[in-house]
């Protein structure tokens, strides 16, 4: 399982500074943020969406194993575009009269921003390593007063460090309930009651495993500072990635 994953690849993408990813992940959110709704600006969703689609393949990253562990969310949008579609009354559907049409512009847009989100997020993720994460979110967090930076970037860390465990714990229970012949219960509720309980149980085990690491080695997260040193291709790849992200918005 590779999603939400360090995946080490010999790319431009995985050299490039943590800082100016963090920064172009930043540009790309407010990028999407300002689109209003999927009619209106269907290209600039198309666009964005290539664009990330292009960053995956120069970064060398198994697109086609991403899309396939992404199932939940292959649940989860119709799901919101469905639910959604019930918060107004003003526009009726031609198909049913329950679902309206804005109600269904809001959820679709939603979706196709949750959609972005998610993808720049992994790309993120899976090239730039969890101690690259943590110093440069330190260094983002160090001009901020009263905040102590190495507790702050400590507590992200540790959050990213979990997500993955929890999917690879989750794949863990589910393979060992089928090599059992545990998985014959039709029931959906049943069935995800039986793979909550060991999951959550091995979480917090491996949660109270970690504190005790803490403890016994006495860490307080004092610590040499890490100096970054920006080169041109990290510039250049700022300035081309917002670049795009401005043209895609404003023309």
């Amino acid at each position: 399982m590779i999603f939400f994953h360090f995946v080490y690849r010999d790319s431009i993408i995985h050299r490039l500074d943590p800082r100016f990813k963090v920064a172009a992940m930043i540009g790309f959110g407010i990028s999407t943020m300002v689109l209003d709704s999927i009619i209106d600006n269907f290209f600039e969703f198309g666009a964005l969406f290539i664009t990330l689609m292009f960053i995956h393949y120069i970064a060398k990253l198994p697109i086609k194993s991403i899309l396939k562990e992404m199932k939940f969310f292959y649940i989860m949008i119709p799901l919101i575009i469905f639910l959604s579609s019930f918060n107004f009354a003003s526009n009726p559907s031609l198909f049913l009269n329950h679902i309206d049409i804005d109600g269904l512009v809001l959820g679709s847009t939603f979706s196709a921003k949750l959609i972005l989100f998610a993808f720049v997020s992994t790309l993120f993720i899976e090239t730039t390593s969890i101690r690259e994460i943590t110093y440069s979110l330190e260094w983002f967090f160090r001009p901020i007063p009263f905040i102590k930076e190495t507790d702050l970037a400590l507590m992200i860390n540790l959050t990213l460090t979990q997500i993955p465990l929890i999917f690879d714990i989750f794949s863990q229970v589910r393979i060992a309930q089928k090599s059992r012949c545990n998985d014959y219960q039709k029931n959906p509720i049943k069935k995800l009651v039986t793979l909550i309980i060991p999951v959550f149980s091995k979480i917090l085990k491996n949660v109270d495993e970690l504190e005790f690491a803490y403890q016994a080695r006495c860490f307080t997260g004092e610590k040499t500072k890490y100096e970054f040193k920006a080169t041109f291709s990290d510039w250049l790849f700022l300035f081309l990635f917002l670049i795009i992200c401005a043209l895609i918005l404003f023309i």
